[in-house]
């Protein structure tokens, strides 16, 4: 596999937003889109991405550091945070390990000993940025039992501590909710194997934790952070039984098939879920992307490319999306995005940024990210090229920002083509998605008053602008008279988004 992978890809054409004569479609491809006022939902909290602590290879001293002499340095952290400027996430997840951070061994007489600040620069300069941004941070712990077992009520007074003295201690109010372990519903999951029994003793214990150190009012479950896509819904019913209250959020991971994308039937699939859970709080999807069946040509591809990786950096063993480089990527991620949103969510964390954030010692990775800042230092510098996906994932970041209300359009709901609009203060920003192998004309009706300012930006695969750092940029910018039909054209295969948004 060549890094600059040629793809094979279904056909996109140029697309040319609200402007005649480009790629016209016949008659019956016209679409009726009407942004109208009724509001999905309220109060949104934003989308964003799951930001890994490098904690193989976050400086000198670490895994990476002592083998391979590379780690993190100021200009890949730069790198990194001038493209997540672009982004300006909503809303993140970050997962640790309480070994790596406060855990520090045991006592002469077996006891677990603890310092917490040990490590704790990399979380630091991560929920740093994270305060002066205004980001709201979904903050938990992997679940591993080497502190002890998840059932211990010592397992999690550490855990607790550990957030509250970033909290409290260092003053990181970014952090506003807490996830005790990491998709408990699975059967791969090493500290409950998939039962309910130990995660709800954890999970009770991590709320008697959160009151008894005074975090009440500070810090939150977003709980249950389950897979009802994969294993049911079995434990999401448990949940909302035993956990009506406790929890700031509810929080669940969803990476459907591509099938189940391109059918549009997730929207139903999260107003499902949500209702589950209850209505009565937000759902934000702590982790979201896309996998492929077992047996299919796609499952197929992305097997043969990790293992023909001329890095050999790829994991084999099924945790590499390696369809990443691909355009296609950013329309399925698009599309799922706008399903989610049309179905009440407050807020997405795509898997994941940085390839290296989710890696082993020794270099291994699980290859999903938008990029891998380390590229150059391994000897591929193109392997630091912001990938396709990054497009659509950070504009739908960008220009739906923190306490926006979701509108609902009608007419967006048809075969391959979605859409869903935000409003805050007054400001409007549409995002449509056509999904489909054929060409549609959009008749757009915004329903607002007099001539706005608009920027437009387009993702096909061949009309996706970007600067010299290789962030998106308009494909125009013009006055539009929101009282009146904005037209688009759009061939098959990509995405739009208009905003009246000033940045």
């Amino acid at each position: 596999m060549n890094l600059n992978i040629k793809r094979t890809l279904l056909a996109a054409v140029t697309l040319t937003a609200g402007i005649s004569g480009a790629c016209a479609a016949p008659p019956e491809n016209v679409v009726e889109l009407n942004v109208t006022r009724e509001k999905i939902s309220e109060g949104f909290i934003g989308n964003g991405i799951q930001f890994g602590l490098y904690e193989h290879c976050h400086d000198k001293n670490s895994y990476w550091g002592k083998g391979f002499n590379m780690w993190m340095d100021d200009a890949m952290w730069d790198k990194t945070f001038e493209r997540l400027d672009f982004m300006r996430p909503g809303l993140v997840r970050t997962m640790v390990s309480q070994a790596f951070f406060s855990n520090v061994g045991k006592d002469a007489e077996g006891n677990t000993r603890f310092d917490l600040d040990h490590n704790i620069g990399v979380a630091e300069k991560w929920l740093d940025y994270c305060d002066r941004n205004k980001i709201t941070v979904l903050w938990g712990e992997w679940g591993t039992g080497k502190i002890a077992e998840i059932t211990d009520p010592v397992w999690a007074k550490a855990v607790v501590r550990f957030a509250g003295h970033l909290i409290d201690d260092k003053g990181h109010r970014s952090i506003k909710y807490l996830t005790g372990v990491n998709e408990p519903d699975g059967g791969w999951t090493e500290a409950t194997k998939g039962k309910y029994e130990p995660w709800r003793t954890a999970n009770e214990n991590l709320s008697r934790e959160i009151r008894e150190q005074g975090l009440s009012g500070k810090l939150s479950l977003g709980a249950p952070d389950a897979c009802p896509g994969i294993t049911g819904t079995k434990f999401i019913e448990r949940t909302a039984q035993d956990f009506s209250e406790e929890p700031g959020v509810w929080n669940i991971h969803i990476y459907p098939y591509t099938e189940n994308i391109r059918n549009g039937s997730y929207e139903r699939s999260i107003r499902q879920w949500h209702g589950i859970l209850g209505r009565h709080k937000k759902l934000v999807i702590g982790e979201i992307g896309m996998k492929y069946k077992q047996g299919t040509p796609a499952k197929e591809e992305n097997l043969r490319r990790a293992k023909e990786d001329p890095m050999h950096k790829s994991d084999t063993l099924g945790g590499s999306n390696m369809f990443v480089y691909d355009f296609f990527y950013g329309v399925d991620l698009a599309d799922l995005y706008i399903q989610c949103m049309r179905g009440g969510i407050s807020g997405a964390c795509a898997w994941m940024l940085c390839d290296a954030m989710n890696s082993s010692p020794g270099q291994l990775m699980r290859r999903w990210g938008m990029w891998n800042i380390f590229g150059s230092k391994m000897g591929f510098p193109e392997d630091e090229n912001i990938r396709p996906w990054f497009y659509t994932v950070s504009l739908l970041s960008r220009y739906f920002p923190a306490g926006s209300d979701i509108l609902d359009i009608e007419g967006a709901t048809g075969e391959g083509l979605r859409a869903v609009a935000g409003n805050l203060g007054g400001e409007i920003t549409v995002a449509v998605v056509n999904n489909s192998d054929e060409a549609r004309t959009v008749n757009l009706r915004i329903n607002g008053e007099g001539k706005r300012k608009l920027r437009y930006y387009n993702y096909f695969d061949d009309d996706r602008p970007t600067d010299k750092k290789q962030l998106p940029v308009p494909k125009q910018i013009r006055k539009t008279d929101l009282s009146k039909t904005v037209t688009i054209r759009m061939p098959s295969k990509g995405f739009v988004l208009l905003t009246s948004l000033d940045y």
